[in-house]
């Protein structure tokens, strides 16, 4: 875990917090009696009042500290997509994730679409993604999940870096956008 990652958490959670610099890290408190600390090496404590934040953060850091959490963007037809309609899954390496929504989408009764499951017949992944998404896709809508497994920084910044969605991710969500609205 990172400082910034663990700041942009309690940041997103609206925890009020302070921060000190300590050697070797930075400590974090906050009013509930939570105690964090975060080495520069990346290894992290929780510590004081054991809280259901506390519980959270634990969670979080074992997830591998995903900016979003498992981000889904729900994107709706301007018609109404009906249950008979698959539904188009994006992804990036994340196949836990990947995974996991295609079985809620089937528990669902929904009919999930995952690229790597179509048949290749020659198609480049933007070919099947036209025939699928579309003027004469079938598709009603789709989840996009948009998990940190890439990392990236400002040119000349490597120490800035932080994670974000692969660049094809992204590519695909604009793809679907266009197709969907």
């Amino acid at each position: 875990m990172k400082t910034d990652e663990l700041r942009d958490y309690l940041s997103r959670k609206a925890v009020e917090f302070t921060e000190e610099k300590i050697p070797y890290g930075t400590l974090f408190r906050c009013p509930d009696g939570e105690i964090f600390t975060v080495y520069d090496k990346g290894k992290f404590t929780a510590q004081g009042t054991q809280t259901t934040l506390i519980g959270e953060i634990k969670s979080w850091q074992k997830a591998g500290c995903p900016t979003t959490g498992v981000a889904v963007a729900r994107i709706v037809a301007s018609a109404p997509a009906k249950a008979d309609q698959p539904v188009f899954i994006v992804y990036g390496h994340d196949s836990t994730s990947r995974d996991a929504i295609e079985l809620l989408m089937r528990r669902m009764g929904l009919e999930p679409i995952i690229l790597q499951n179509l048949p290749a017949a020659g198609d480049t992944i933007i070919e099947k993604l036209e025939h699928y998404l579309g003027e004469h896709g079938k598709v009603g809508f789709a989840c996009v999940l948009l998990t940190p497994d890439d990392e990236g920084h400002k040119a000349g910044l490597p120490e800035e870096r932080k994670y974000r969605a692969r660049q094809n991710v992204v590519l695909e969500l604009g793809m679907v956008l266009a197709s969907l609205v």
